[in-house]
């Protein structure tokens, strides 16, 4: 568990971190947006040289995002980037397309999928909360935020979605049960050859300038070696007087809420008197690229669309 505490100063928040918890805590400010991108001025290169290379060989710049990029909230910051490289080399305000392959899709499906039934709860931590039959596992939590971090991007950026070169590996979507594969049991490193395969069909089949993007290192060499630019995006590992340093924004307050409740059963804030305890829940009516939360507060659900949260 984290204990976090939070005080308000002139609209911003401090935190501080009382308990030795600071592992976890990297872990929450990294996923939450909070967290800059280790090497951010080699990285702000990469993406310059590589749209002035698009422009000269007149090709449009695509940034192909691997599944690991979808699961932390860190890619608003690399799109504003490259929004400031063609504003300050061309005078335009562009943005690059994303690529996401469609192997992403059927993986975060296939993570979302993973529940718990409640009676497996201690129900001495969920007694003031009403919750559906069924809910989230850790790893449930990770692929619900994946598929609402995707929606947001298809949303806000021109979008493609990479289709496989090898068709006979997947099996017809039906109705509301995740996607799944032939006789391949969906693993890890399943889903890294697809995806990866689908973004070398692309390469070799359209005129983008593609830029691989992925928390994973060896996925960013295997593409270097293929003739793809790459980009790791590394955690820091913040000190704790870097984290009471920090100086935080309403927004990223909820970014930093919502990675909690990514990561924990169940999240409780206290203030004033008042304690306000949140969970993740599987809500079987509701769209599957919304967040939905339970609470002690409130006698309806809580919603998140992407639309509540801004870049």
């Amino acid at each position: 568990s984290v204990e976090l505490m939070v005080n308000k100063n002139e609209g911003k928040y401090v935190l501080h971190n009382p308990s030795d918890s600071s592992n976890d805590l990297n872990s929450l400010l990294w996923s939450s947006g909070i967290a800059e991108v280790q090497d951010l001025d080699e990285i702000r290169q990469t993406i310059d040289d590589a749209i002035r290379r698009a422009h000269d060989a007149n090709r449009s710049i695509g940034f192909a995002l691997d599944t690991s990029v979808l699961l932390i909230n860190q890619f608003p910051k690399i799109n504003q980037i490259a929004r400031q490289s063609f504003l300050h080399n061309f005078s335009t305000s562009r943005e690059p397309i994303v690529l996401t392959s469609q192997a992403t899709h059927y993986e975060l499906h296939h993570q979302q999928s993973s529940e718990i039934n409640i009676q497996n709860f201690d129900k001495k931590k969920i007694k003031n909360i009403c919750l559906p039959v069924m809910t989230y596992s850790a790893r449930g939590r990770r692929g619900n935020f994946g598929l609402f971090k995707l929606q947001s991007i298809m949303e806000r950026n021109s979008h493609i979605v990479v289709q496989p070169r090898l068709p006979s590996f997947f099996v017809k979507e039906e109705l509301d049960e995740p996607p799944s594969y032939g006789n391949i049991r969906p693993t890890s490193p399943v889903f890294d050859f697809l995806i990866f395969d689908q973004f070398l069909s692309i390469k070799a089949t359209t005129n983008l300038e593609l830029l691989f993007i992925s928390t994973d290192a060896n996925l960013c060499r295997m593409a270097h070696q293929s003739g793809i630019e790459a980009i790791t995006l590394r955690r820091p590992n913040l000190k704790v007087e870097d984290i009471h340093l920090l100086q935080l924004l309403q927004r990223q307050m909820v970014w930093l809420i919502v990675a909690f409740l990514v990561m924990f059963d169940k999240v409780s804030i206290n203030y004033g008197d008042r304690l306000l305890e949140l969970m993740m829940i599987k809500y079987p009516r509701g769209s599957r690229s919304n967040l939905y939360f339970a609470t002690n507060s409130y006698p309806e659900k809580l919603e998140l669309t992407s639309k509540h949260l801004l870049y």
